[in-house]
């Protein structure tokens, strides 16, 4: 191989190196703007059920006694409570959540007979 053909393939090599280096760089770029993405993602994602917690807690005292029947007629189930409500809530939009709490134990203890 002559001089230039040496010279081209050195060139070439180089080139691919510097090449696999840039997408070595990338790569590691890649993952940590993926793993600073989702960190932020898990942190919106607690910022908003803390908000949601906040926004629907019971505050007053007959929302809170409501709010322990219910529990108590649902054995305690939290996740079951929140469903039926937030059911009660797009079904029938703009009302008190006393209302809400009311229109779900009431259907509960006409579907149970009680």
């Amino acid at each position: 191989m002559d001089k230039w053909g040496r010279f081209a393939e050195k060139a070439h090599n180089l080139f691919l190196e510097g090449v696999n280096m840039a997408m070595e760089d990338a790569e590691a770029t890649f993952r940590e703007v993926t793993d600073k993405t989702q960190a932020w993602m898990d942190e919106l994602v607690e910022r908003g059920e803390e908000q949601y917690n906040d926004w629907f807690k019971p505050t007053d005292t007959a929302t809170n006694r409501l709010h322990r029947e219910l529990l108590t007629l649902l054995q305690e189930d939290e996740a079951v409570a929140e469903r039926l409500l937030a059911h009660a809530r797009c079904n029938y939009p703009n009302r008190s959540e006393k209302w809400y709490y009311e229109k779900v134990i009431s259907d509960l203890k006409r579907d149970r007979c009680l």
